[in-house]
């Protein structure tokens, strides 16, 4: 005969109580951890619930003079009779020049060259003429150096692109909103678009930025401080490099746009 018990016999859980105070608080101390790093850790902080991808980017700068040019005589460090020195370095007479002879190469892939000083020598030949393969060119004046005026009210055209292929995202500079953060980490007051040459961030309008803004965001007060590479000039004389980093992102954002912020390092900080 067949044991029915055994064949429809079936699998349950039996639930045990335990009473110890000392078991009882370390298993709701696991359990609160266990909340804690699934809502707070995982989902309000890393975001996993979320689909991420890093887009693809393009950059076209632009360099353009202002339109409101302040006279040499008021500039303190473009040299006068009476003026030669600013901070302890030398400095030389200031001469005016536009983005076309400001900028060189005019052509740069994702950077742009802004001519702080121009050092200007003249050459001809030496009673020779170019058939004679011995001829040379000498010099015929002594060099002379110059100082760009107005260099820090030139304004920087910052046009951008990215893309994120996955997701099927695509914005340009004027339909981002976004933000410049400072030497500090904080987000630099005053850029809201009230002024047309500082519209960085602005959402509908193009991304333009003096570069006195972008020097101050890198922590420069002044182009006539002591040079960081060399102790013995000023950085006008000297020169420097400023990395700009473009930052898209809408992880801590319900907006599906992306939200833009520019971070500018002086090289020799980094």
């Amino acid at each position: 005969m067949p044991q029915w018990s055994e064949i429809f016999a079936y699998s349950t859980v039996k639930v045990v109580k335990i009473r110890d105070a000392r078991l009882g608080i370390l298993h709701y101390i696991f359990i609160l951890v266990i909340i804690a790093y699934i809502s707070i850790y995982s989902i309000a902080y890393e975001k996993h619930y979320l689909k991420t991808e890093a887009p693809i980017g393009s950059v076209r700068l632009n360099l353009m003079q202002s339109h409101h040019l302040t006279p040499s005589t008021q500039l303190n460090y473009c040299a006068q009779t009476n003026r030669t020195e600013l901070n302890g370095f030398e400095i030389y007479p200031c001469v005016y020049w536009d983005e076309y002879l400001a900028v060189y190469p005019q052509i740069e892939e994702y950077s742009v060259f802004a001519t702080s000083r121009v050092t200007i020598s003249y050459q001809g030949l030496n009673n020779c003429s170019l058939t004679d393969s011995s001829c040379e060119y000498v010099e015929m004046t002594n060099d002379t150096t110059y100082y760009i005026a107005n260099l820090e009210q030139f304004t920087l055209l910052i046009d951008h692109t990215m893309f994120a292929p996955n997701l099927n995202i695509q914005r340009n500079a004027e339909s981002l909103p976004g933000y410049m953060v400072g030497p500090d980490g904080k987000v630099m007051p005053g850029l809201d678009g009230s002024n047309p040459n500082n519209t960085i961030g602005v959402a509908g309008q193009s991304d333009i930025v003096p570069l006195s803004t972008l020097l101050t965001a890198a922590g420069i007060s002044s182009l006539d401080e002591v040079s960081q590479t060399n102790n013995t000039i000023s950085t006008r004389n000297d020169g420097i490099i400023l990395m700009v980093f473009i930052t898209y992102s809408n992880t801590f954002s319900s907006n599906l746009d992306s939200i833009l912020e520019f971070v500018s390092k002086n090289r020799n900080t980094l």
